[in-house]
């Protein structure tokens, strides 16, 4: 009888075996996701907070060609109406 006992209690503790298993892999990979979603949220930020300075450099670009862009057309506009000697 006793074997019968042993072979029984070893038949019902692999089925429990295999979702603790299961369970411990379960929560394994929650917490793997939780960890890759809070790095994309950190890559998210991170991404905005370099984008806004390119932007703002960007613009400041702009901002100089534009100025230096007029200041060309105003120096060939006054060189034509205003031709020096020659």
């Amino acid at each position: 009888m006793r074997c019968q006992s042993a072979a029984i209690n070893t038949r019902s503790a692999a089925p429990i075996r295999n979702i603790t298993l299961e369970v411990t892999n379960a929560v394994h990979i929650l917490e793997e996701t939780k960890l890759t979603m809070e790095a994309a949220k950190i890559a998210v930020t991170l991404a905005k907070e370099s984008f806004m300075p390119m932007n703002e450099n960007t613009n400041w670009r702009r901002a100089v060609f534009f100025v230096l862009d007029a200041q060309t057309q105003l120096a060939q506009s006054r060189a034509k109406s205003h031709p020096g000697p020659g």
